[in-house]
């Protein structure tokens, strides 16, 4: 079996599968991903969260957002909202935050708050999550 796996270099998996008859190959059929919590896996490419600023949703297309630049997939905001740990945060239908990236939240008559991330973009909490944020921040 051929398979291409993302991890470290110095992880013992490898040699495990190694014992196992496993080939690896980059342009493998099969992608083998070691399951952590301070990843996510794009396109081959492994992005840490700590650089993720917020995810938004366009169409069936996402944006993410990291310090490092927008990266674009394919991929419904619920399926990666899966991938997420507990510093992220969904704010809309839309977008989904890290939350120790907010820079500024600016508060609405209309039950809303604006936020400016610390890219400088602003996104919307709306009003279906505005009472889950102002308890997620003890407003």
């Amino acid at each position: 079996m051929r398979i291409h796996i993302l991890c470290e270099e110095s992880d013992h998996i490898k040699e495990e599968l190694k014992q196992g008859h496993v080939t690896f190959d980059d342009q493998a059929e099969y992608l083998l991903i070691k399951r952590e919590n301070n990843y996510l896996v794009l396109r081959n490419e492994m992005i840490a969260l700590t650089d993720l600023i917020y995810v938004e949703s366009l169409g069936h297309e996402l944006i993410l957002h990291t310090k490092n630049g927008d990266h674009s997939l394919r991929m419904p905001l619920y399926e990666i909202s899966r991938l997420l740990n507990t510093d992220f945060l969904r704010i809309s239908k839309s977008v989904i935050i890290r939350k120790d990236q907010i820079i500024h939240a600016k508060a609405y008559f209309s039950s809303k708050f604006q936020l400016t991330m610390s890219n400088g973009d602003h996104v919307d909490v709306t009003r279906t999550y505005y009472y889950q944020f102002k308890e997620t921040f003890g407003l």
